[in-house]
């Protein structure tokens, strides 16, 4: 099962991906932790977009917590399920 989650910030992707990773043993990717890392150049989206591919690429099961709309496609072509967290900015404290 190749599991997305999306939703505002805050709203508890991070919280859900642990413990479905708890739970299924299944890896995850938290895009936080590698967007961040970069310039946020031209050259840094593909990096990220290129990195999304290599982790589908090498997991029959998966968790890839976050939006990034702008590499979306790359995870939506892949997942069986997405699960969208849906919290308003007031509950979620942002």
């Amino acid at each position: 099962m190749k599991i997305m989650l999306i939703g505002n910030a805050g709203t508890g992707k991070s919280t859900l991906a642990r413990w479905l990773a708890a739970q299924t043993g299944y890896p995850v990717m938290y895009l936080d932790q590698f967007w961040h890392t970069t310039d946020y150049s031209a050259e840094a989206k593909q990096w990220f977009i290129q990195q999304q591919k290599n982790f589908c690429a090498a997991h029959d099961n998966w968790i890839i917590d976050g939006n990034y709309s702008g590499s979306m496609a790359v995870r939506l072509a892949e997942a069986d399920l997405v699960i969208w967290l849906q919290v308003s900015r007031v509950v979620s404290g942002r």
